[in-house]
């Protein structure tokens, strides 16, 4: 895909490190043009997924977690809440798996306002790498950003199981830095925008040889979800 990877990923080798991943399991969810990128047009919203983009620090990354690079390009004529609960992989064995989160927001404010930065965090403040069009990031990032971004000024829901109990599902000493940075942000994509970012799932190839990925689609302003993309991807060892 044209400029799909270059969006995200800094410069380096794919493949240089053998660890399974996930490709489009049928040329028909294929992009044209790149057989390791499947992608659906649904209600209007382009959804786009790489099972085998990874590049980054850890480079066997796919040994531990399984990083999907997501891109969404909103033509649906209204805004689009992105948030890691709409994303999961479905297993063949039925199991299903849910988003890590790259951070933990725990102790902070949810609606945290521009400037506002704890003792705890300043250190630890950061820039996603993507470079996103026509998308506001989710009010409760405002603490970790080195740079002013633009917050989303309306509703976001914010859910403390996935940022304490599910944070704390990361094994050993993950996520990097790296992993944070090239992470798909949570926010709120305006029409006409498109945005790209790495969502980290638990390591599905230790039980599954084929899954779907799933992701729902939600209006930013009512909440209501009006479409939901169904990706079948296999796993690659």
């Amino acid at each position: 895909m044209r400029g799909f990877a270059a969006i995200v990923l800094g410069a380096g080798l794919c493949g240089c490190v053998s660890a399974p991943v996930l490709l489009p399991a049928t040329p028909s969810v294929e992009v044209p043009g790149d057989r390791t990128v499947a992608g659906d047009l649904v209600s209007g919203v382009r959804v786009e997924v790489d099972g085998s983009a990874w590049d980054g620090a850890p480079s066997d990354l796919g040994r531990i977690v399984t990083p999907v690079l997501v891109r969404l390009t909103n033509g649906s004529g209204r805004s689009l809440r992105v948030r890691y609960g709409s994303f999961s992989l479905e297993g063949r064995s039925g199991f299903l798996y849910s988003a890590l989160p790259p951070l933990t927001l725990r102790g902070l404010a949810v609606h945290a306002r521009p400037g506002f930065r704890p003792a705890a965090v300043r250190e630890r403040r950061f820039v996603f790498r993507a470079r996103p069009h026509g998308f506001f990031f989710a009010p409760y990032y405002a603490p970790f950003f080195a740079l002013e971004v633009p917050l989303w000024g309306g509703p976001f829901p914010f859910d403390p199981y996935l940022y304490e109990r599910a944070y704390a599902g990361w094994p050993g000493r993950l996520p990097t830095r790296d992993m944070v940075e090239r992470a798909l942000p949570e926010g709120v994509l305006q029409e006409g925008g498109d945005i790209s970012g790495f969502v980290y799932f638990p390591d599905v190839a230790r039980r599954e040889t084929d899954v779907v990925f799933r992701g729902d689609l939600e209006d930013a302003g009512s909440g209501e979800r009006f479409g939901a993309a169904r990706l079948p991807l296999v796993v690659r060892r």
